[in-house]
Protein backbone atom coordinates (compact mmCIF):
# COMPACT_ATOMS: atom_id res chain seq x y z
CA UNK A 1 0.00 0.00 0.00
CA UNK A 2 2.63 2.74 1.09
CA UNK A 3 4.63 1.75 -2.58
CA UNK A 4 1.40 1.99 -4.08
CA UNK A 5 0.23 5.20 -2.28
CA UNK A 6 3.98 6.75 -3.25
CA UNK A 7 3.30 6.10 -7.11
CA UNK A 8 -0.40 8.24 -7.01
CA UNK A 9 2.09 10.93 -5.82
CA UNK A 10 4.35 10.35 -8.51
CA UNK A 11 1.89 10.25 -11.56
CA UNK A 12 -0.20 13.59 -9.89
CA UNK A 13 3.12 15.85 -9.58
CA UNK A 14 3.93 14.48 -13.10
CA UNK A 15 0.85 16.13 -14.10
CA UNK A 16 0.69 19.41 -12.40
CA UNK A 17 2.83 21.72 -9.82
CA UNK A 18 2.13 20.20 -6.77
CA UNK A 19 3.25 21.59 -2.83
CA UNK A 20 3.38 19.32 0.12
CA UNK A 21 0.12 19.84 1.05
CA UNK A 22 -1.09 18.70 -2.33
CA UNK A 23 0.92 15.48 -1.93
CA UNK A 24 -0.21 15.20 1.70
CA UNK A 25 -3.85 15.13 0.22
CA UNK A 26 -2.90 12.44 -2.30
CA UNK A 27 -2.08 10.03 0.19
CA UNK A 28 -4.92 8.31 2.84
CA UNK A 29 -4.30 9.15 6.28
CA UNK A 30 -2.86 5.87 7.29
CA UNK A 31 0.13 6.27 4.57
CA UNK A 32 1.18 9.77 5.82
CA UNK A 33 3.20 8.40 8.58
CA UNK A 34 5.13 5.79 6.64
CA UNK A 35 6.89 8.39 4.29
CA UNK A 36 8.98 11.24 4.49
CA UNK A 37 7.61 13.74 1.34
CA UNK A 38 9.97 16.27 0.71
CA UNK A 39 9.84 19.50 -2.05
CA UNK A 40 12.72 20.64 -3.62
CA UNK A 41 13.08 23.12 -6.01
CA UNK A 42 15.75 22.64 -9.04
CA UNK A 43 17.06 26.15 -9.66
CA UNK A 44 18.02 25.37 -13.08
CA UNK A 45 14.62 24.11 -14.58
CA UNK A 46 12.65 25.85 -11.86
CA UNK A 47 10.66 22.90 -11.90
CA UNK A 48 9.13 21.73 -8.82
CA UNK A 49 9.75 17.83 -8.03
CA UNK A 50 7.98 16.18 -5.14
CA UNK A 51 10.76 13.19 -3.88
CA UNK A 52 9.62 10.47 -1.94
CA UNK A 53 11.78 8.21 0.62
CA UNK A 54 9.88 5.89 1.19
CA UNK A 55 11.27 3.92 4.45
CA UNK A 56 10.76 0.99 6.69
CA UNK A 57 9.45 2.38 9.49
CA UNK A 58 10.38 1.17 13.12
CA UNK A 59 6.45 1.70 13.88
CA UNK A 60 4.62 -0.29 10.88
CA UNK A 61 3.40 -2.82 13.75
CA UNK A 62 1.17 0.13 14.94
CA UNK A 63 -1.05 1.23 11.99
CA UNK A 64 -4.71 2.43 13.16
CA UNK A 65 -7.11 -0.07 11.35
CA UNK A 66 -9.53 1.31 9.01
CA UNK A 67 -12.54 3.17 9.92
CA UNK A 68 -15.71 1.48 10.23
CA UNK A 69 -17.89 1.37 7.24
CA UNK A 70 -21.78 1.90 6.86
CA UNK A 71 -24.84 1.87 3.67
CA UNK A 72 -24.70 5.62 2.50
CA UNK A 73 -28.28 5.70 2.97
CA UNK A 74 -27.32 4.85 6.67
CA UNK A 75 -24.53 7.74 7.05
CA UNK A 76 -26.20 10.28 5.22
CA UNK A 77 -29.32 11.67 7.87
CA UNK A 78 -26.42 12.13 9.91
CA UNK A 79 -24.01 13.85 8.24
CA UNK A 80 -26.67 16.29 7.59
CA UNK A 81 -27.73 16.56 10.82
CA UNK A 82 -24.04 17.24 12.37
CA UNK A 83 -23.41 19.98 9.40
CA UNK A 84 -27.10 21.69 10.10
CA UNK A 85 -25.82 21.35 14.24
CA UNK A 86 -22.40 22.74 13.16
CA UNK A 87 -23.23 25.75 11.45
CA UNK A 88 -25.87 26.41 13.97
CA UNK A 89 -23.27 26.38 16.80
CA UNK A 90 -24.26 25.95 20.62
CA UNK A 91 -27.74 27.93 20.07
CA UNK A 92 -29.80 25.08 18.24
CA UNK A 93 -31.37 22.18 19.81
CA UNK A 94 -28.81 19.82 17.28
CA UNK A 95 -26.11 20.78 18.56
CA UNK A 96 -27.07 20.24 22.45
CA UNK A 97 -28.53 17.33 21.46
CA UNK A 98 -25.15 16.17 19.49
CA UNK A 99 -23.03 17.13 22.81
CA UNK A 100 -24.89 14.73 24.85
CA UNK A 101 -24.84 11.83 22.34
CA UNK A 102 -20.98 12.07 23.18
CA UNK A 103 -21.05 13.03 27.01
CA UNK A 104 -23.10 10.94 27.69
CA UNK A 105 -22.63 7.66 24.73
CA UNK A 106 -26.32 5.68 25.01
CA UNK A 107 -26.14 4.54 21.49
CA UNK A 108 -23.18 3.27 19.99
CA UNK A 109 -23.70 3.34 16.44
CA UNK A 110 -26.07 6.85 16.48
CA UNK A 111 -22.13 7.70 18.23
CA UNK A 112 -20.13 6.04 15.72
CA UNK A 113 -21.56 7.87 12.76
CA UNK A 114 -21.64 11.33 14.48
CA UNK A 115 -17.71 10.58 14.90
CA UNK A 116 -17.50 9.82 11.19
CA UNK A 117 -19.60 12.70 10.27
CA UNK A 118 -17.47 15.06 12.05
CA UNK A 119 -14.24 14.47 10.16
CA UNK A 120 -15.90 15.04 6.93
CA UNK A 121 -17.01 18.64 5.33
CA UNK A 122 -17.47 20.37 9.28
CA UNK A 123 -13.69 19.34 10.38
CA UNK A 124 -12.29 22.56 9.07
CA UNK A 125 -15.05 24.41 11.44
CA UNK A 126 -14.11 22.82 14.45
CA UNK A 127 -10.21 23.18 13.61
CA UNK A 128 -10.47 26.94 12.25
CA UNK A 129 -12.35 27.78 15.17
CA UNK A 130 -11.58 25.85 18.19
CA UNK A 131 -13.10 28.54 20.65
CA UNK A 132 -16.45 28.60 19.49
CA UNK A 133 -16.74 24.69 19.69
CA UNK A 134 -14.58 24.40 23.21
CA UNK A 135 -16.97 22.23 24.77
CA UNK A 136 -17.72 20.12 22.00
CA UNK A 137 -13.97 19.27 21.80
CA UNK A 138 -13.52 19.05 25.27
CA UNK A 139 -15.88 16.07 25.51
CA UNK A 140 -14.07 14.07 22.43
CA UNK A 141 -10.80 14.06 23.92
CA UNK A 142 -12.74 12.85 27.07
CA UNK A 143 -14.85 10.19 25.41
CA UNK A 144 -14.07 6.86 26.31
CA UNK A 145 -15.00 4.75 23.39
CA UNK A 146 -14.50 1.18 24.17
CA UNK A 147 -17.32 -0.59 24.64
CA UNK A 148 -17.81 -3.67 27.17
CA UNK A 149 -20.09 -5.98 24.59
CA UNK A 150 -20.11 -5.74 20.60
CA UNK A 151 -23.25 -4.10 19.71
CA UNK A 152 -25.28 -5.49 16.66
CA UNK A 153 -25.69 -2.53 14.82
CA UNK A 154 -21.86 -2.03 14.45
CA UNK A 155 -19.14 -3.95 12.44
CA UNK A 156 -17.05 -5.07 15.43
CA UNK A 157 -16.24 -4.30 19.09
CA UNK A 158 -13.57 -1.54 17.94
CA UNK A 159 -15.85 0.01 15.34
CA UNK A 160 -16.83 3.12 18.06
CA UNK A 161 -12.89 3.49 19.07
CA UNK A 162 -11.59 3.51 15.41
CA UNK A 163 -14.03 6.17 14.71
CA UNK A 164 -12.76 8.30 17.53
CA UNK A 165 -9.35 7.66 17.13
CA UNK A 166 -9.34 8.45 13.48
CA UNK A 167 -11.22 11.86 14.30
CA UNK A 168 -8.75 12.61 16.46
CA UNK A 169 -5.59 11.82 14.39
CA UNK A 170 -7.56 14.19 11.58
CA UNK A 171 -8.08 17.19 14.51
CA UNK A 172 -4.20 16.65 15.36
CA UNK A 173 -3.38 16.86 11.65
CA UNK A 174 -5.08 20.03 10.74
CA UNK A 175 -4.46 21.91 13.83
CA UNK A 176 -1.67 20.82 15.80
CA UNK A 177 -2.70 22.69 18.40
CA UNK A 178 -4.76 19.85 19.90
CA UNK A 179 -1.82 18.14 19.82
CA UNK A 180 -1.26 18.25 23.72
CA UNK A 181 -5.36 16.92 23.96
CA UNK A 182 -5.15 14.16 21.54
CA UNK A 183 -2.06 12.93 23.36
CA UNK A 184 -3.19 13.23 26.98
CA UNK A 185 -6.58 11.54 25.79
CA UNK A 186 -4.73 8.04 23.97
CA UNK A 187 -2.55 7.83 27.04
CA UNK A 188 -5.65 8.27 29.46
CA UNK A 189 -7.47 5.55 27.75
CA UNK A 190 -4.03 3.71 27.40
CA UNK A 191 -3.57 3.49 31.61
CA UNK A 192 -7.04 4.01 33.07
CA UNK A 193 -9.08 0.98 34.72
CA UNK A 194 -6.77 -0.93 31.83
CA UNK A 195 -5.02 -3.27 34.01
CA UNK A 196 -7.27 -6.35 32.28
CA UNK A 197 -7.81 -5.28 29.04
CA UNK A 198 -7.00 -7.21 26.24
CA UNK A 199 -4.25 -6.77 23.97
CA UNK A 200 -6.14 -5.87 20.63
CA UNK A 201 -7.68 -2.85 22.95
CA UNK A 202 -3.94 -1.57 24.15
CA UNK A 203 -2.44 -2.18 20.80
CA UNK A 204 -5.52 0.05 18.91
CA UNK A 205 -4.03 2.62 21.65
CA UNK A 206 -0.63 2.15 20.76
CA UNK A 207 -1.15 2.69 17.27
CA UNK A 208 -3.49 6.16 17.43
CA UNK A 209 -0.47 7.31 19.63
CA UNK A 210 2.12 6.23 17.34
CA UNK A 211 0.29 7.32 14.22
CA UNK A 212 -0.29 10.68 15.82
CA UNK A 213 3.43 10.92 16.22
CA UNK A 214 4.22 10.27 13.30
CA UNK A 215 1.91 13.04 11.54
CA UNK A 216 3.52 15.24 14.25
CA UNK A 217 7.11 14.70 14.71
CA UNK A 218 6.90 18.09 17.63
CA UNK A 219 5.29 15.06 19.67
CA UNK A 220 7.94 13.03 20.38
CA UNK A 221 9.32 15.94 23.03
CA UNK A 222 5.84 16.69 24.32
CA UNK A 223 4.96 13.13 25.53
CA UNK A 224 7.60 12.80 28.18
CA UNK A 225 5.77 14.98 30.68
CA UNK A 226 2.31 13.74 30.02
CA UNK A 227 3.20 9.91 31.15
CA UNK A 228 5.80 10.89 33.66
CA UNK A 229 2.87 13.24 35.39
CA UNK A 230 0.35 10.43 34.91
CA UNK A 231 2.59 7.63 36.91
CA UNK A 232 1.02 6.04 39.47
CA UNK A 233 1.58 7.12 43.02
CA UNK A 234 3.94 4.24 45.02
CA UNK A 235 0.91 3.76 47.44
CA UNK A 236 -0.98 2.51 44.53
CA UNK A 237 -2.21 -1.32 43.80
CA UNK A 238 1.25 -3.45 42.02
CA UNK A 239 -0.98 -4.63 39.53
CA UNK A 240 -1.21 -0.88 38.74
CA UNK A 241 2.26 0.63 38.73
CA UNK A 242 3.59 -3.06 36.82
CA UNK A 243 0.70 -2.08 33.96
CA UNK A 244 2.17 1.73 33.74
CA UNK A 245 5.70 0.32 33.92
CA UNK A 246 4.81 -2.19 30.82
CA UNK A 247 3.29 0.58 28.81
CA UNK A 248 5.74 2.65 29.21
CA UNK A 249 8.12 0.44 27.80
CA UNK A 250 6.10 -0.45 24.68
CA UNK A 251 6.03 3.23 23.81
CA UNK A 252 9.78 3.51 23.30
CA UNK A 253 9.28 0.53 20.25
CA UNK A 254 7.70 4.09 18.23
CA UNK A 255 9.15 7.06 20.32
CA UNK A 256 12.82 5.49 21.19
CA UNK A 257 14.19 9.11 21.64
CA UNK A 258 12.38 8.61 25.05
CA UNK A 259 14.63 5.86 26.17
CA UNK A 260 17.05 7.64 28.80
CA UNK A 261 14.12 9.48 30.20
CA UNK A 262 11.70 6.72 30.34
CA UNK A 263 14.60 4.61 32.25
CA UNK A 264 15.45 7.75 34.81
CA UNK A 265 11.86 8.20 35.47
CA UNK A 266 11.46 4.11 36.27
CA UNK A 267 14.51 4.24 37.98
CA UNK A 268 13.60 7.47 40.16
CA UNK A 269 10.15 5.22 40.89
CA UNK A 270 12.68 2.28 41.87
CA UNK A 271 14.25 4.49 44.04
CA UNK A 272 11.22 6.14 46.21
CA UNK A 273 10.13 2.23 46.76
CA UNK A 274 13.77 1.39 48.00
CA UNK A 275 14.10 4.57 50.64
CA UNK A 276 10.97 4.13 51.67
CA UNK A 277 12.50 0.35 53.28
CA UNK A 278 14.08 1.25 56.45
CA UNK A 279 16.78 -1.37 57.80
CA UNK A 280 17.63 -0.47 60.94
CA UNK A 281 21.01 -1.04 63.13
CA UNK A 282 19.42 -4.03 64.67
CA UNK A 283 17.99 -5.65 61.48
CA UNK A 284 14.65 -4.38 61.84
CA UNK A 285 12.53 -3.24 58.68
CA UNK A 286 9.93 -0.68 58.85
CA UNK A 287 8.20 1.58 56.42
CA UNK A 288 9.24 5.71 56.69
CA UNK A 289 6.05 7.28 56.96
CA UNK A 290 7.82 10.68 58.46
CA UNK A 291 6.42 14.10 56.50
CA UNK A 292 10.22 14.96 56.36
CA UNK A 293 9.31 17.74 58.30
CA UNK A 294 11.55 19.54 61.07
CA UNK A 295 9.84 18.19 64.12
CA UNK A 296 9.22 14.38 62.47
CA UNK A 297 12.90 14.81 62.10
CA UNK A 298 13.85 15.94 65.85
CA UNK A 299 11.25 13.31 67.45
CA UNK A 300 13.35 10.67 65.00
CA UNK A 301 16.74 11.57 66.28
CA UNK A 302 15.99 10.53 69.90
CA UNK A 303 13.57 7.55 68.90
CA UNK A 304 16.16 4.80 69.46
CA UNK A 305 16.83 6.21 73.02
CA UNK A 306 12.70 6.81 73.77
CA UNK A 307 11.58 3.60 72.19
CA UNK A 308 12.01 0.32 71.87
CA UNK A 309 10.81 -1.80 68.74
CA UNK A 310 11.03 -5.10 71.19
CA UNK A 311 7.88 -3.73 72.82
CA UNK A 312 5.82 -3.23 70.00
CA UNK A 313 2.23 -4.76 70.33
CA UNK A 314 2.06 -7.84 68.03
CA UNK A 315 -0.54 -6.53 66.11
CA UNK A 316 1.14 -3.18 65.49
CA UNK A 317 4.45 -5.79 64.39
CA UNK A 318 1.70 -7.35 62.64
CA UNK A 319 0.72 -4.30 60.25
CA UNK A 320 4.41 -3.38 59.99
CA UNK A 321 5.36 -6.09 58.45
CA UNK A 322 2.45 -6.36 55.97
CA UNK A 323 3.45 -2.93 55.06
CA UNK A 324 7.08 -3.89 54.44
CA UNK A 325 6.03 -7.11 52.59
CA UNK A 326 3.95 -5.01 50.49
CA UNK A 327 6.00 -2.38 49.62
CA UNK A 328 8.94 -5.00 48.81
CA UNK A 329 6.83 -6.85 46.36
CA UNK A 330 5.83 -4.00 44.84
CA UNK A 331 9.68 -2.98 44.35
CA UNK A 332 10.47 -6.28 43.24
CA UNK A 333 7.96 -6.44 40.40
CA UNK A 334 9.05 -3.07 38.60
CA UNK A 335 13.00 -4.30 39.42
CA UNK A 336 12.09 -7.30 37.50
CA UNK A 337 10.10 -5.34 34.90
CA UNK A 338 13.07 -3.17 34.11
CA UNK A 339 15.62 -5.72 34.44
CA UNK A 340 14.21 -7.90 31.95
CA UNK A 341 14.03 -5.06 29.88
CA UNK A 342 17.88 -4.14 29.78
CA UNK A 343 18.34 -7.52 29.21
CA UNK A 344 16.02 -7.85 26.15
CA UNK A 345 17.43 -4.46 24.89
CA UNK A 346 21.38 -5.07 25.60
CA UNK A 347 20.85 -8.67 23.76
CA UNK A 348 19.63 -7.09 20.98
CA UNK A 349 22.22 -3.52 20.86
CA UNK A 350 24.70 -4.34 23.38
CA UNK A 351 25.52 -3.95 26.67
CA UNK A 352 27.15 -0.71 26.49
CA UNK A 353 24.80 1.09 24.91
CA UNK A 354 22.36 0.38 28.01
CA UNK A 355 25.18 1.50 30.37
CA UNK A 356 25.32 4.78 28.68
CA UNK A 357 21.78 5.79 29.37
CA UNK A 358 22.29 4.47 32.64
CA UNK A 359 25.21 5.56 33.98
CA UNK A 360 24.20 9.50 33.65
CA UNK A 361 21.03 8.21 36.23
CA UNK A 362 23.51 7.22 38.92
CA UNK A 363 25.53 10.24 38.99
CA UNK A 364 22.58 12.41 39.34
CA UNK A 365 19.84 9.69 41.59
CA UNK A 366 21.07 6.79 42.92
CA UNK A 367 24.66 7.92 43.59
CA UNK A 368 23.13 10.94 45.98
CA UNK A 369 19.89 8.70 47.60
CA UNK A 370 20.76 8.33 50.94
CA UNK A 371 19.63 4.50 52.29
CA UNK A 372 19.51 3.19 48.43
CA UNK A 373 19.79 -0.54 48.86
CA UNK A 374 19.31 -2.52 45.75
CA UNK A 375 18.40 -0.13 42.69
CA UNK A 376 22.11 0.62 42.16
CA UNK A 377 22.99 -3.24 41.50
CA UNK A 378 21.21 -2.14 37.88
CA UNK A 379 24.25 -1.23 36.67
CA UNK A 380 26.09 -3.85 38.35
CA UNK A 381 23.34 -6.73 36.23
CA UNK A 382 24.31 -4.20 33.02
CA UNK A 383 28.21 -4.65 33.67
CA UNK A 384 27.18 -8.39 33.93
CA UNK A 385 26.01 -9.07 30.88
CA UNK A 386 28.19 -7.76 28.90
CA UNK A 387 30.89 -9.89 30.53
CA UNK A 388 28.52 -12.73 29.57
CA UNK A 389 28.17 -11.85 26.13
CA UNK A 390 32.25 -11.48 25.54
CA UNK A 391 32.12 -14.85 27.49
CA UNK A 392 30.27 -17.07 25.45
CA UNK A 393 31.99 -18.58 22.60
CA UNK A 394 34.65 -16.54 22.79
CA UNK A 395 37.23 -16.38 19.63
CA UNK A 396 40.79 -16.40 19.68
CA UNK A 397 41.55 -12.04 19.95
CA UNK A 398 38.15 -11.01 20.80
CA UNK A 399 37.58 -7.64 22.88
CA UNK A 400 37.10 -8.33 26.32
CA UNK A 401 34.35 -6.45 28.54
CA UNK A 402 35.22 -3.62 29.70
CA UNK A 403 32.27 -1.85 31.31
CA UNK A 404 33.38 -3.11 35.13
CA UNK A 405 37.13 -1.15 34.55
CA UNK A 406 34.86 1.80 32.97
CA UNK A 407 32.21 2.13 36.21
CA UNK A 408 35.22 1.57 38.63
CA UNK A 409 37.32 4.39 37.31
CA UNK A 410 34.11 6.22 36.86
CA UNK A 411 34.09 5.68 41.01
CA UNK A 412 37.61 6.61 41.24
CA UNK A 413 36.96 9.99 39.59
CA UNK A 414 34.47 10.38 42.13
CA UNK A 415 36.37 9.91 45.43
CA UNK A 416 39.20 11.21 44.06
CA UNK A 417 37.59 14.77 42.66
CA UNK A 418 38.25 17.25 45.27
CA UNK A 419 35.61 19.31 43.63
CA UNK A 420 32.73 17.17 44.88
CA UNK A 421 30.79 17.52 48.03
CA UNK A 422 32.28 15.10 51.00
CA UNK A 423 29.29 12.87 51.15
CA UNK A 424 29.40 12.13 47.25
CA UNK A 425 32.78 11.20 47.57
CA UNK A 426 32.21 8.76 50.64
CA UNK A 427 29.27 7.55 48.21
CA UNK A 428 31.41 6.93 45.15
CA UNK A 429 33.99 5.08 48.21
CA UNK A 430 31.56 3.14 49.49
CA UNK A 431 30.19 1.82 45.92
CA UNK A 432 33.33 1.28 44.60
CA UNK A 433 34.55 -0.85 47.68
CA UNK A 434 30.80 -3.03 47.06
CA UNK A 435 30.83 -3.62 43.02
CA UNK A 436 34.88 -4.41 43.28
CA UNK A 437 34.24 -6.63 45.54
CA UNK A 438 31.19 -8.50 44.80
CA UNK A 439 31.22 -8.52 41.34
CA UNK A 440 33.03 -12.31 40.71
CA UNK A 441 33.53 -10.64 36.98
CA UNK A 442 35.87 -8.14 37.69
CA UNK A 443 39.62 -8.92 37.27
CA UNK A 444 42.00 -9.31 39.70
CA UNK A 445 43.95 -6.43 37.90
CA UNK A 446 41.00 -4.22 38.01
CA UNK A 447 40.71 -5.03 41.88
CA UNK A 448 44.30 -4.68 42.63
CA UNK A 449 44.25 -0.95 40.61
CA UNK A 450 41.71 -0.15 42.73
CA UNK A 451 43.53 -0.77 45.96
CA UNK A 452 46.50 0.99 44.42
CA UNK A 453 44.50 4.22 43.33
CA UNK A 454 42.86 4.21 47.09
CA UNK A 455 45.73 3.63 48.85
CA UNK A 456 47.99 6.03 47.14
CA UNK A 457 45.07 8.93 48.21
CA UNK A 458 45.54 7.81 51.81
CA UNK A 459 49.01 7.81 51.85
CA UNK A 460 49.18 11.02 50.44
CA UNK A 461 46.50 12.49 52.63
CA UNK A 462 48.31 11.26 55.89
CA UNK A 463 52.02 13.34 54.61
CA UNK A 464 49.91 16.55 53.78
CA UNK A 465 49.73 19.29 55.82
CA UNK A 466 46.52 20.58 57.73
CA UNK A 467 46.09 24.01 59.80
CA UNK A 468 42.79 22.54 61.88
CA UNK A 469 43.45 19.63 64.13
CA UNK A 470 40.76 18.00 66.18
CA UNK A 471 40.39 18.89 70.01
CA UNK A 472 38.33 15.27 70.23
CA UNK A 473 37.76 11.80 68.95
CA UNK A 474 34.24 12.68 67.34
CA UNK A 475 35.38 15.66 66.18
CA UNK A 476 38.37 14.01 64.44
CA UNK A 477 36.28 11.66 62.70
CA UNK A 478 33.96 14.23 60.98
CA UNK A 479 36.76 16.13 60.66
CA UNK A 480 38.97 13.04 58.63
CA UNK A 481 35.67 11.42 57.54
CA UNK A 482 36.13 11.13 53.52
CA UNK A 483 39.92 9.56 54.84
CA UNK A 484 38.14 6.35 57.18
CA UNK A 485 35.89 5.55 54.40
CA UNK A 486 38.50 5.61 51.55
CA UNK A 487 40.38 3.10 54.26
CA UNK A 488 37.31 1.24 54.87
CA UNK A 489 36.48 0.53 51.20
CA UNK A 490 40.24 -0.35 50.80
CA UNK A 491 40.26 -2.98 53.57
CA UNK A 492 36.81 -4.15 52.52
CA UNK A 493 38.18 -4.75 49.21
CA UNK A 494 40.82 -6.56 50.05
CA UNK A 495 39.17 -9.19 52.60
CA UNK A 496 36.92 -10.31 49.71
CA UNK A 497 39.83 -10.20 46.98
CA UNK A 498 42.85 -9.71 48.50
CA UNK A 499 43.50 -14.37 48.34
CA UNK A 500 42.89 -13.87 44.66
CA UNK A 501 44.43 -10.76 43.84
Amino acid sequence: PVVASAERVVQHAKRTPVSVLDATQALSIDTVPDMTICLRKDRTTMENTVAIDVTASKANQFTVPPCPQFERQELQPVETFVVNAIAAKDSSKEYRVMLDSIRKPKDPPTLCKVLLALRGNTLHQLTGNPKSHAQLLHWLFRLDPFLNEKHDKLPDLYSLADAHFHLLLALVSANTVFLQSGMTALWRLLTTNAQEAPAERTGRIHAALATMLRLVPKGNSELFPIIASSFPFRTRPKQELEWYSRQCLTALQYVPTLHAQMLEMLLDKCLEMDVEIKIGNGGQVSIDESNHSLDNAEEEMFELELHNDTTRKPMEQDKVEEKVDEMADKLDSLMTILLEHIQAHSAKHGAHSMYRMVSPVFDSSILTTHRSKFVQFVILFICGLEHNQFSENKPPHAPVAQLDREFAAKLIDIVLDPYRATVTRQSGACYLASFISRAKFVSPETSCETISALLKWAEAYMQSDYSTRASDLREQCDLHSLFYTVCQAAFYIICFRGAES
